[in-house]
């Protein structure tokens, strides 16, 4: 994997993105919404670019309301 920014843990994109981390989990594990980066260690982690992704679409469904 490229160097960048770091991969960031769960409850650091559910704070990032404004959510609870219950319904990040829900988003990654019911809906797929992104993928994680599992390390060699079984722990997952978020790429920076997704969960910009994904903050850009809950700012886009509030709007939208």
């Amino acid at each position: 994997m490229p160097q960048g920014e770091p991969l960031l843990r769960a409850s650091e994109a559910a704070r990032l993105i404004g959510v609870p981390k219950s319904t990040f989990h829900s988003w990654v594990t019911r809906r797929a919404l992104i993928l994680p980066v599992v390390l060699s260690d079984g722990s997952k982690r978020f790429r920076p670019e997704d969960i910009a992704w994904l903050k850009e679409q809950v700012r886009r469904n509030v709007e939208s309301r």
